[in-house]
């Protein structure tokens, strides 16, 4: 009896077993597939991008250069700016030392300069203090030179300090410069002391000898009396004895 049931648990166990592990399965959660992807193509830029240089040394300064200049302390630069230096007055045209003062500053910054414009005058000129291309002041230089002077000093040191007192000691230690050595006024030339001669009668040109008197045929010439007439040869008074 049982032998012939044996098929029949069989079937029943299998089909139990199989919905068993489906419902097992049912409480597995599924797990949905990765949204990450991979950017190959950024991640190969980044590697291929060069690092940022961060020891560049900063930019070299452009320099300007002088391309109509009107005289020592004015003129039009390459960047089509004009520029003034500031608080130092430079000799005009027909005035001494114009000449040379205009060729200090061209010899000054033939190799170019830079330029810290710190104002604007009322022509519309750039006020600076300019600089060769080794850095040194043109404006100091120039004031040490003794070719300008300091008219300005005092009305605008108040817009640039620091330059106004370098100035202070250029124009203290700057030399009189040959080219205004004309304008000084030449000192007089005292004249000798006219001496006289011992042996000659005072109040007579030409010489009279010293004697206790003398008279007009002794002399035998007329002479003119520039004195008191001691010899009393100038009778008529008309300034000539013995006429």
């Amino acid at each position: 009896m049982l032998k012939g049931h044996s098929w029949k648990f069989w079937v029943v166990a299998s089909f139990a077993a199989f919905v068993g592990l489906g419902a097992v399965g049912s409480l597995v959660p599924e797990t949905e597939p990765s949204s990450t992807t991979v950017d190959l193509t950024d991640s190969e830029s980044t590697a291929a991008s060069p690092k940022a240089d961060l020891t560049s040394e900063p930019s070299t300064p452009v320099l300007l250069f002088i391309t109509d200049q009107k005289d020592g302390d004015s003129w039009v630069a390459s960047d089509d700016d004009e520029y003034r230096l500031g608080m130092v007055n430079a000799p005009e045209v027909g005035e001494d030392c114009f000449s040379e003062a205009a060729a200090f500053t061209r010899e000054f910054v033939k190799d170019g300069f830079t330029v810290d414009d710190y104002s604007t005058d009322t022509y519309g000129r750039h006020v600076a203090e300019v600089f060769d291309k080794s850095g040194d002041s043109l404006n100091v230089a120039f004031a040490t030179s003794g070719l300008g002077d300091d008219r300005y000093l005092a009305e605008f040191r108040h817009e640039n300090v620091a330059l106004a007192e370098r100035l202070d000691a250029a124009y203290a230690s700057a030399p009189a410069p040959s080219c205004k050595a004309s304008n000084k006024p030449v000192p007089l030339v005292k004249k000798p002391a006219k001496t006289t001669n011992s042996n000659c009668m005072d109040g007579y040109s030409p010489c009279l000898p010293i004697r206790s008197d003398m008279n007009c045929p002794e002399i035998g010439h007329p002479v003119t009396v520039t004195g008191s007439d001691p010899y009393r040869l100038d009778r008529d008074g008309d300034g000539t004895g013995c006429d």
